[in-house]
């Protein structure tokens, strides 16, 4: 039987609510390089927290 290795990439962004409404996120991203999961990472991060001001909630440790 032949293995298959196949690569990994994906982003994963979640975002939920406290008990005092604030918006807390995780994010991961799984690349094939270092320098490609950064640069990943960054445009996530970025991407979330625009999300939850779009959306006019408040992130947890959020800078006003």
């Amino acid at each position: 039987m032949s293995e298959v290795n196949q690569q990994v990439s994906r982003t994963r962004m979640n975002v939920s609510l406290t008990a005092k409404g604030l918006a807390q996120w995780d994010v991961t991203s799984e690349q094939d390089s270092t320098e490609l999961a950064a640069s990943e990472l960054d445009n996530a991060i970025k991407a979330v927290r625009k999300t939850i001001k779009d959306n006019g909630l408040q992130e947890v440790g959020g800078k006003e």
